[in-house]
């Protein structure tokens, strides 16, 4: 489904606080690329990363103007994402982590059952868990990312 933003097919605004996710970052921009529902925008509040996580969503912001990309010092996911919140446009708000990835058709799904009952004010996806291991944690051993 290639969306234009109407009525029809409201702007959905996703929010994604950003701290020292350079690893994982793109990953999720990918699958935010690449959704079936193409009404969105996508603000990136990048929260005084220290890696290059600002550069990756800049990159992003000046490739696809559905991206939009700022930075604030260091205050916290929870005020990273309000942040972005505050700045939103959409009529639907879908908060992810910057290490988050999403099936291609996620949003469709989750625009779907409002387009089809207005009266509905939360829609809740599942999650599956993935766990990746590495051995530079902390005490040097194979384990599950911190």
């Amino acid at each position: 489904m290639n969306t234009a933003i109407t009525e029809a097919f409201p702007l959905v605004s996703i929010v994604v606080p950003v701290y020292n996710a350079e690893r994982y970052l793109a990953d999720l921009l990918e699958c935010i690329s690449d959704q079936t529902y193409s009404a969105l925008e996508v603000i990136l509040v990048d929260d005084g990363s220290t890696d290059s996580s600002f550069r990756i969503c800049e990159n992003w912001a000046r490739s696809d103007d559905r991206f939009r990309a700022l930075r604030q010092p260091n205050l916290g996911a929870g005020v990273a994402r309000n942040t972005g919140m505050s700045l939103a446009r959409g009529e639907y708000v879908i908060c992810m982590d910057a290490d988050d990835l999403i099936a291609p058709d996620m949003i469709e799904k989750m625009v779907q059952p409002c387009l089809t009952a207005p009266d509905i004010q939360v829609v809740l996806s599942g999650l599956d868990e993935y766990i990746e291991l590495r051995t530079n944690n902390r005490n040097g051993l194979p384990g599950p990312v911190q």
